[in-house]
């Protein structure tokens, strides 16, 4: 009989006893008593740490590495004299066969002796552009953000052909029957006038600008803003003259030239755009007291203080022949007209914009001329007391959000708004004496020879042609159903 037994883990051999299971003696196990109280109760001690076998040293001596620089010095003669073509093949040679010393360092090849290919030319960190007729001190002022509003025309080339003045743009605005007169340049402005007589001469200079500014900043936004503001300036030359836009492009460009970050660049100041262009419907040459005061009602004179109208033109005519290009006629609804003027107005504008804006592309900057300071500031805050009108007011700027409009409310005086005041008289003999185009757009069908009549059924009439780029808005319902007798008269043209 086996006095001994194999365990299985350590395979040691050991008695049997060492096999007897601890809680039935009688019973006999695979692994040995040692086994298995390691294996109930683990390592009683940490496993400890191998140490990294430290790197055998190679030491070499001084004999066998001087017999190596030796051999590679001899690998870089063979080369040297396979490569180069010259007379001094001999001396090279020589200095090949030359034996070293463990001591002494073998020769270098003197520079002189060696032709060497031709060095490449130096690497400039300059912006080299493409503008050859700036003067160096004049880059420089652009590359450090020093150069004024006055001395841009001398980035122009001189070989470029004289430019023409921009003739007086086609102006747009609503609740205003003309285009306000032509506000002179102011005198310190005169000669930067002359040197950019346009908005194209404008551009190409502000490009040579713009390259050569944002070459030299290492901030990648700079490019984006100053070619917002270019969007900007181009806007308001297709709605303003010319000259007024060079008097708000010298205070615009005095106070950022220089002084503003570039991330403020696309960012518009309309405290000073409003300043520069709210002037312009104070132009016209008239009495105030005049048109304060108001004729008595004649035959063809029905006043309604239920109405709101518009007109928007974009003819270089004067006052008494603008010839609008669209006209929207149509009626106040009846659950308006107990309603207050600042509401009217409102509503007036938003019916306009939902009526004009299909036939518009892109983005576009509206102008609205108004007569009541009251609803030019609500148009321009968005803000009312009454909550009516306050819902008007957000439907409008939303609505203009949606479509890339930028609203522009600028406050006139009454006597600028005489085709809107003849059409709230119902003075259809003036209009058509003075702006016949805007009468036979409103009433086709109407016989000038007769009488008009004292009640008009609601007609529209579209724009043949789609406006240009900066467009008149005109308040004026677009969405409303007429009444088949109706009482209230409104109308826009464009």
């Amino acid at each position: 009989m086996d006095t001994s037994k194999s365990c299985k883990i350590c395979e040691r051999s050991l008695p049997l006893t060492s096999f007897q299971h601890s809680r039935c003696p009688q019973k006999v196990t695979d692994n040995c008593l040692d086994c298995r109280q390691r294996r109930r109760c683990g390592p009683t001690s940490p496993t400890p740490v191998e140490q990294p076998v430290a790197p055998s040293l190679d030491f070499v001596t001084s004999a066998a590495l001087d017999s190596r620089l030796t051999a590679l010095f001899e690998q870089v003669q063979s080369l040297l004299q396979e490569r180069l073509s010259s007379p001094q093949v001999s001396t090279l040679q020589t200095a090949a066969s030359t034996v070293l010393t463990p001591v002494v360092a073998p020769p270098q090849p003197v520079a002189a002796d060696l032709v060497l290919p031709a060095p490449l030319p130096a690497c400039s960190d300059a912006y080299q552009h493409p503008f050859s007729w700036l003067a160096s001190d004049l880059v420089a002022k652009v590359h450090n953000d020093t150069l004024s509003i006055y001395e841009l025309p001398r980035l122009g080339d001189p070989s470029w052909p004289t430019a023409l003045p921009d003739e007086m743009p086609s102006l747009l605005v609503a609740g205003v029957s003309a285009i306000p007169q032509q506000t002179p340049v102011s005198a310190s402005n005169q000669e930067f006038l002359k040197d950019v007589p346009s908005v194209a001469t404008f551009g190409r200079l502000w490009f040579i600008y713009s390259s050569l500014r944002a070459s030299s900043s290492p901030d990648r936004n700079l490019i984006s803003g100053l070619g917002a503001f270019y969007l900007h300036i181009s806007e308001l030359a297709e709605a303003f003259p010319w000259p007024k836009v060079v008097d708000y492009l010298i205070a615009a460009c005095s106070e950022r030239l220089g002084k503003l970050p570039s991330q403020k660049w696309s960012h518009l100041d309309y405290a000073l755009r409003t300043r520069h262009f709210q002037e312009l419907s104070r132009n016209v040459k008239s009495s105030r007291c005049g048109a304060a005061k108001r004729s008595a009602p004649n035959d063809d004179d029905v006043r309604r203080p239920d109405l709101y109208q518009a007109v928007a033109t974009t003819h270089q005519t004067p006052l008494d022949r603008r010839l609008p290009i669209g006209v929207f006629a149509a009626e106040v609804p009846s659950r308006h007209r107990t309603k207050d003027i600042h509401f009217l107005e409102a509503l007036a504008v938003l019916e306009a914009l939902r009526f004009f804006s299909p036939r518009w592309q892109g983005p576009r900057l509206v102008i609205i001329h108004v007569d009541n300071t009251n609803a030019e500031r609500g148009i321009r805050s968005g803000s009312s007391r009454d909550p009516l009108t306050q819902a008007l007011l957000r439907e409008i700027f939303g609505f203009c959000f949606h479509h890339q409009i930028t609203l522009c409310p600028v406050r006139v005086a009454s006597v600028d708004n005489q085709l809107a005041d003849f059409l709230s008289r119902r003075r259809f003999r003036t209009i058509l004496q003075r702006f016949p185009c805007a009468y036979n757009q409103l009433f086709p069908d109407v016989n000038s020879a007769k009488p008009h009549p004292k009640t008009i059924s609601v007609r529209l009439s579209a724009p043949a042609l789609s406006p240009p780029s900066s467009s008149g808005v005109l308040p004026s319902p677009a969405s409303t159903t007429p009444n088949p007798t109706p009482t209230g008269f409104a109308s826009s043209a464009i």
